[in-house]
Protein backbone atom coordinates (compact mmCIF):
# COMPACT_ATOMS: atom_id res chain seq x y z
CA UNK A 1 0.00 0.00 0.00
CA UNK A 2 1.34 3.67 -0.20
CA UNK A 3 0.27 5.86 1.97
CA UNK A 4 0.15 9.33 0.93
CA UNK A 5 1.76 12.78 2.32
CA UNK A 6 2.05 15.96 1.32
CA UNK A 7 5.28 17.98 1.21
CA UNK A 8 5.64 21.19 2.85
CA UNK A 9 6.61 23.89 0.63
CA UNK A 10 10.23 24.50 1.44
CA UNK A 11 11.79 28.17 2.03
CA UNK A 12 14.71 30.43 3.28
CA UNK A 13 14.26 34.02 4.81
CA UNK A 14 17.75 35.80 4.68
CA UNK A 15 18.56 39.04 6.79
CA UNK A 16 20.83 41.47 5.73
CA UNK A 17 22.39 44.60 7.84
CA UNK A 18 21.05 46.91 5.63
CA UNK A 19 17.55 45.65 5.58
CA UNK A 20 17.93 46.08 9.70
CA UNK A 21 18.80 49.40 9.23
CA UNK A 22 16.12 50.43 7.04
CA UNK A 23 13.57 48.62 9.78
CA UNK A 24 15.12 50.72 12.62
CA UNK A 25 14.76 54.38 10.45
CA UNK A 26 10.69 53.22 9.68
CA UNK A 27 9.67 51.95 12.82
CA UNK A 28 10.39 54.02 16.04
CA UNK A 29 11.83 52.18 19.39
CA UNK A 30 9.25 50.79 21.99
CA UNK A 31 9.59 51.22 25.26
CA UNK A 32 10.63 47.57 26.97
CA UNK A 33 7.07 45.92 27.68
CA UNK A 34 5.97 44.19 31.13
CA UNK A 35 6.45 40.51 31.00
CA UNK A 36 3.63 39.28 28.63
CA UNK A 37 2.90 41.92 26.96
CA UNK A 38 3.35 43.41 23.43
CA UNK A 39 5.54 46.22 23.03
CA UNK A 40 3.50 50.07 22.67
CA UNK A 41 3.16 50.26 18.68
CA UNK A 42 4.28 47.02 17.86
CA UNK A 43 1.84 44.51 16.39
CA UNK A 44 1.06 41.03 18.03
CA UNK A 45 1.57 38.75 14.83
CA UNK A 46 1.22 35.75 17.09
CA UNK A 47 -2.01 36.56 18.44
CA UNK A 48 -4.18 34.85 15.42
CA UNK A 49 -2.00 31.93 16.56
CA UNK A 50 -2.93 31.52 19.69
CA UNK A 51 -6.25 30.87 19.70
CA UNK A 52 -7.22 28.74 22.95
CA UNK A 53 -9.34 25.36 22.61
CA UNK A 54 -11.32 26.09 25.27
CA UNK A 55 -15.13 24.51 26.63
CA UNK A 56 -16.82 22.32 28.16
CA UNK A 57 -17.62 18.68 27.00
CA UNK A 58 -21.17 18.32 24.69
CA UNK A 59 -23.08 15.60 23.35
CA UNK A 60 -23.46 15.25 19.65
CA UNK A 61 -26.85 12.51 18.58
CA UNK A 62 -25.62 10.80 15.36
CA UNK A 63 -28.37 10.13 13.55
CA UNK A 64 -28.16 7.48 10.84
CA UNK A 65 -29.90 7.70 7.40
CA UNK A 66 -32.29 4.54 8.80
CA UNK A 67 -32.93 6.27 11.77
CA UNK A 68 -30.56 5.06 14.41
CA UNK A 69 -29.50 7.25 17.07
CA UNK A 70 -26.65 7.74 18.81
CA UNK A 71 -25.09 9.67 21.39
CA UNK A 72 -21.59 10.63 21.78
CA UNK A 73 -19.44 13.22 24.21
CA UNK A 74 -16.92 15.34 22.38
CA UNK A 75 -15.05 18.29 23.55
CA UNK A 76 -14.41 21.47 21.32
CA UNK A 77 -10.70 20.62 20.64
CA UNK A 78 -12.17 17.06 19.36
CA UNK A 79 -10.96 16.55 15.45
CA UNK A 80 -12.78 15.13 12.90
CA UNK A 81 -10.85 12.45 12.39
CA UNK A 82 -11.99 11.63 16.24
CA UNK A 83 -15.30 12.07 15.73
CA UNK A 84 -15.25 9.54 12.73
CA UNK A 85 -14.08 7.37 15.10
CA UNK A 86 -16.67 7.81 17.44
CA UNK A 87 -19.15 7.77 15.18
CA UNK A 88 -18.21 3.92 13.85
CA UNK A 89 -17.79 2.92 17.06
CA UNK A 90 -21.36 3.79 18.12
CA UNK A 91 -23.06 2.74 14.85
CA UNK A 92 -20.99 -0.26 14.35
CA UNK A 93 -19.61 0.58 11.27
CA UNK A 94 -16.45 -0.16 9.49
CA UNK A 95 -13.85 2.00 7.68
CA UNK A 96 -14.21 5.52 10.07
CA UNK A 97 -12.58 7.75 6.91
CA UNK A 98 -15.42 6.77 4.86
CA UNK A 99 -17.85 8.59 7.12
CA UNK A 100 -19.34 11.92 6.57
CA UNK A 101 -21.75 14.68 8.50
CA UNK A 102 -24.27 17.23 7.98
CA UNK A 103 -26.11 19.18 9.76
CA UNK A 104 -29.30 20.79 9.12
CA UNK A 105 -29.22 20.94 5.00
CA UNK A 106 -25.20 21.58 5.60
CA UNK A 107 -22.40 19.93 4.64
CA UNK A 108 -19.70 19.58 8.04
CA UNK A 109 -16.44 19.72 6.02
CA UNK A 110 -14.08 16.49 6.64
CA UNK A 111 -11.12 17.25 4.11
CA UNK A 112 -9.25 17.66 6.98
CA UNK A 113 -9.26 15.12 9.71
CA UNK A 114 -7.05 17.32 12.13
CA UNK A 115 -9.92 19.83 12.17
CA UNK A 116 -11.23 20.62 15.37
CA UNK A 117 -14.87 20.89 16.30
CA UNK A 118 -14.64 24.28 17.40
CA UNK A 119 -13.04 25.77 14.35
CA UNK A 120 -16.01 24.09 12.15
CA UNK A 121 -18.32 26.33 14.90
CA UNK A 122 -19.87 23.10 16.75
CA UNK A 123 -19.17 24.11 20.73
CA UNK A 124 -22.77 22.60 22.37
CA UNK A 125 -25.05 20.09 21.96
CA UNK A 126 -26.56 18.85 18.75
CA UNK A 127 -27.38 16.92 15.99
CA UNK A 128 -25.80 15.43 12.84
CA UNK A 129 -26.72 13.30 10.59
CA UNK A 130 -24.13 10.29 9.82
CA UNK A 131 -23.40 9.33 6.11
CA UNK A 132 -21.23 6.77 4.71
CA UNK A 133 -19.55 6.14 0.88
CA UNK A 134 -17.82 3.39 -0.14
CA UNK A 135 -14.02 3.46 -0.54
CA UNK A 136 -13.56 4.16 -4.22
CA UNK A 137 -11.67 2.10 -6.78
CA UNK A 138 -10.39 2.77 -10.30
CA UNK A 139 -9.37 0.39 -12.77
CA UNK A 140 -7.22 0.00 -16.12
CA UNK A 141 -5.45 3.49 -15.23
CA UNK A 142 -3.31 2.83 -18.00
CA UNK A 143 -0.02 2.01 -18.96
CA UNK A 144 3.14 4.16 -18.04
CA UNK A 145 5.87 2.98 -21.16
CA UNK A 146 9.35 3.28 -21.99
CA UNK A 147 9.16 1.65 -25.05
CA UNK A 148 7.66 -1.50 -26.95
CA UNK A 149 10.10 -3.85 -24.52
CA UNK A 150 9.66 -2.02 -20.71
CA UNK A 151 6.12 -0.86 -20.08
CA UNK A 152 4.05 -1.37 -16.37
CA UNK A 153 0.24 -1.24 -16.19
CA UNK A 154 -1.39 -0.16 -13.94
CA UNK A 155 -4.16 -2.74 -13.19
CA UNK A 156 -6.21 -1.29 -9.98
CA UNK A 157 -5.85 1.54 -7.57
CA UNK A 158 -8.17 1.90 -4.95
CA UNK A 159 -8.89 3.23 -1.19
CA UNK A 160 -7.67 1.17 1.98
CA UNK A 161 -7.70 3.94 4.48
CA UNK A 162 -7.11 7.15 5.59
CA UNK A 163 -4.74 9.04 2.84
CA UNK A 164 -4.05 5.39 2.13
CA UNK A 165 -3.98 3.13 -1.50
CA UNK A 166 -3.30 0.00 -2.90
CA UNK A 167 -2.36 -0.25 -6.32
CA UNK A 168 -1.87 -3.17 -8.57
CA UNK A 169 0.91 -3.46 -11.04
CA UNK A 170 2.22 -5.31 -13.78
CA UNK A 171 5.83 -4.60 -15.15
CA UNK A 172 7.87 -6.41 -17.73
CA UNK A 173 11.33 -5.76 -19.55
CA UNK A 174 13.73 -7.56 -22.30
CA UNK A 175 16.45 -7.08 -20.04
CA UNK A 176 18.21 -5.52 -23.26
CA UNK A 177 17.90 -2.11 -21.30
CA UNK A 178 18.98 -3.80 -17.80
CA UNK A 179 16.99 -4.95 -15.17
CA UNK A 180 13.54 -3.63 -14.13
CA UNK A 181 13.15 -0.54 -11.65
CA UNK A 182 12.59 -1.42 -8.58
CA UNK A 183 8.80 -0.90 -7.39
CA UNK A 184 9.62 -0.02 -3.95
CA UNK A 185 10.67 3.38 -5.29
CA UNK A 186 7.94 4.55 -6.69
CA UNK A 187 6.77 7.82 -6.78
CA UNK A 188 2.68 8.81 -6.51
CA UNK A 189 2.21 11.80 -9.03
CA UNK A 190 -1.43 13.29 -8.07
CA UNK A 191 -2.15 15.59 -10.64
CA UNK A 192 -5.47 17.97 -10.03
CA UNK A 193 -7.76 18.81 -13.10
CA UNK A 194 -5.99 22.38 -13.66
CA UNK A 195 -2.73 20.37 -14.61
CA UNK A 196 0.57 19.10 -12.59
CA UNK A 197 1.67 21.59 -9.97
CA UNK A 198 4.10 21.42 -7.33
CA UNK A 199 0.98 20.95 -5.20
CA UNK A 200 0.31 17.76 -6.56
CA UNK A 201 2.94 15.72 -5.99
CA UNK A 202 3.03 13.45 -3.21
CA UNK A 203 5.42 11.22 -1.92
CA UNK A 204 4.62 7.40 -1.71
CA UNK A 205 5.90 5.35 0.86
CA UNK A 206 5.49 2.01 -0.34
CA UNK A 207 5.89 -1.93 1.02
CA UNK A 208 5.38 -4.20 -2.61
CA UNK A 209 3.63 -7.49 -1.93
CA UNK A 210 5.23 -9.44 -5.17
CA UNK A 211 2.61 -12.24 -7.27
CA UNK A 212 5.54 -12.34 -9.61
CA UNK A 213 8.90 -11.46 -9.68
CA UNK A 214 11.27 -12.06 -12.10
CA UNK A 215 14.29 -10.09 -13.80
CA UNK A 216 11.92 -9.98 -16.41
CA UNK A 217 8.57 -9.83 -14.94
CA UNK A 218 7.04 -8.50 -11.87
CA UNK A 219 3.50 -8.07 -11.05
CA UNK A 220 2.17 -7.39 -7.28
CA UNK A 221 0.09 -4.93 -5.32
CA UNK A 222 1.85 -1.93 -3.53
Amino acid sequence: WLKLFKPLPSFRLAFSNPFAVEMDARFPRARPAAEGQVPEGVEDVDAESKVELKGDPFEIRLISLIGDEKLVSVEPSSNIAELQELAAEALNWERPWCIKFAQGSSAVATSSPETTLQELGLLEDCELMVLRREPWRRQNLGCSRYNNNYACHVRELREVGPAELELDFAAHGDNSLGPLQKAEASVLVWESEAGATDDSLATAWCRVNFTVETERRKEGTM
